[in-house]
């Protein structure tokens, strides 16, 4: 069902709300996908396949990684890093579903400099995103990203960058 409800929004985005309601008004019974053309099935299929190649794409250039709960308590928890300017949702939930001791997705995207995240609810990403000037729930939360893109870029692809930088500040 939420997968169907995702095919929705999708499909609704592409041939827009307006033109989808004056005909579901018309249309409405009993039958839940009879409000779809031929065309439309057509190109909810595309969308679909866009999606899921986009989402194994981002997947495959994910880095995965320990990190310190943000929170002071010293836990640390594992987290899946990858570069994402759409489909998060998916990536996100696609990645907790199917890497059985990952806690926390975090995905960049470069367009709007702007980082999302999704947990399974062991790490609060609200508290996260919040340190950061961004908001959400314990599960899903995002925030802006103030830093140079190379910055970022470095943290998810050599995530030892972190620690050289933070040798090379110490040592002046």
């Amino acid at each position: 069902e939420r997968e169907l409800g995702s095919y929705w929004t999708m499909l609704i985005n592409e041939i827009g709300l307006q033109y989808y309601m004056s005909r579901a008004k018309s249309k409405i019974t009993g039958n839940k996908y009879h409000l779809l053309t031929e065309g439309e099935i057509e190109t909810l299929e595309k969308l679909i396949n866009d999606r899921d190649t986009y989402t194994t794409k981002a997947l495959q250039r994910a880095v995965y990684a320990v990190e310190q709960a943000e929170d002071g308590s010293g836990r640390e928890f594992n987290v899946l890093m990858t570069i994402a300017s759409k489909h998060q949702s998916h990536i996100g939930n696609l990645a907790l579903e199917n890497i059985p001791d990952l806690e926390v997705v975090y995905m960049f995207n470069p367009e709007d400099m702007s980082m999302s995240m999704r947990s399974r609810g062991n790490v609060d990403v609200s508290e996260i995103a919040r340190k950061h000037g961004g908001g959400g729930h314990l599960k899903a939360a995002g925030h802006p990203v103030n830093v140079d893109i190379r910055s970022i870029i470095n943290l998810i692809y050599y995530p030892e960058y972190k620690e050289e930088k933070s040798s090379e500040d110490q040592q002046g």
